[in-house]
């Protein structure tokens, strides 16, 4: 959950028997079987924090590979519904300026992203020109993360009609044909091209 309220991100420490323990990060967790990832968010922030979050947007997936694992972080902007954040499940929690946020330890698969959001003007990106989505649909696709790329521009294209629907939906079909492809399913490119 990326939560960013008067000025200020709510970042967490993990406890020090958690795999990197000690670090800091967005509250958050791992999403349980037959749960949705907006449902994880909701849940995780719940059992951490004890705060009860609304989701504002999908705002970003980032890939990581460390030497032992790969992850997975499906960030999502969130604001507070209710409640005042408590050390429940987490060692720390903090409001952090995001000029502030490189004097805490991050593990390495958050490190862009807090990089990003230190320089994030949130008011400008509502008056965009193209929604975030789209944008970071498209980082993904020049990144080679297909499958993500689809998941994060059929959001947009589920919102729209006419001209920007047909956009979308080509974005989708492409990167779902060159996901079958680097895959060797041949068959599967074929037809998402046909």
């Amino acid at each position: 959950a990326l939560i960013y309220e008067n000025g200020l991100y709510l970042i967490s420490q993990r406890k020090p028997e958690d795999s990197f323990g000690g670090f800091w990060e967005l509250p958050g967790g791992k999403k349980e079987p037959n749960e949705s990832l907006e449902q994880c968010v909701v849940r995780e922030l719940k059992e951490e924090l004890g705060i009860e979050v609304s989701i504002k947007k999908f705002y970003k997936i980032v890939n990581y590979e460390y030497p032992n694992r790969k992850v997975r972080l499906n960030i999502f902007l969130c604001g507070i519904k209710s409640g005042t954040p408590e050390k429940i499940d987490v060692a720390d929690f903090a409001w952090v300026k995001p000029q502030d946020l490189p004097k805490y330890n991050f593990p390495d698969a958050d490190q862009t992203l807090i990089e990003e959001v230190m320089k994030k003007d949130w008011a400008a990106d509502e008056q965009a020109k193209y929604q975030h989505e789209y944008l970071e649909g498209i980082r993904l696709f020049n990144a080679g993360f297909y499958f993500e790329c689809h998941e994060m521009i059929e959001d947009l294209w589920m919102k729209v009609e006419g001209l920007d629907k047909l956009h979308y939906q080509a974005l989708i079909q492409v990167a779902v044909g060159v996901h079958h492809y680097k895959n060797g399913n041949w068959p599967g490119a074929i037809a998402m091209y046909e």
